[in-house]
């Protein structure tokens, strides 16, 4: 499962320094967590900002998929320039 980590900055009124950040959580087939990675590391002095990840399997290779945009630091105003960005996983075992 990708998902957006908010941090420890979570509630109706996040920090305006948190950064998003991409994560990739791993299951086994009873749902228990195998591992959780970040797939960005994005800190308060980074002017990127990640969101809407997806995931796709394919040849043993897991494909996160996620955009970025900057933002001002200061302001903390969006510059509505996404790019989506790609991030590759071997999948190893079962």
């Amino acid at each position: 499962i990708s998902y957006i980590d908010l941090g420890e900055f979570r509630g109706p009124s996040p920090d305006p320094d948190s950064r998003p950040n991409i994560k990739l959580a791993v299951f086994d087939k009873n749902w228990e967590l195998i591992e959780d990675v970040f797939v960005t590391e994005f800190d308060e002095n980074s002017s990127l900002h990640a969101g809407r990840p997806s995931v796709i399997l394919h040849d043993g290779i897991l494909y996160v998929s996620y955009d970025i945009e900057n933002i001002d630091t200061k302001t903390h105003e969006e510059a509505k320039d996404w790019q989506c960005e790609v991030t590759e996983f071997e999948v190893v075992g079962e």
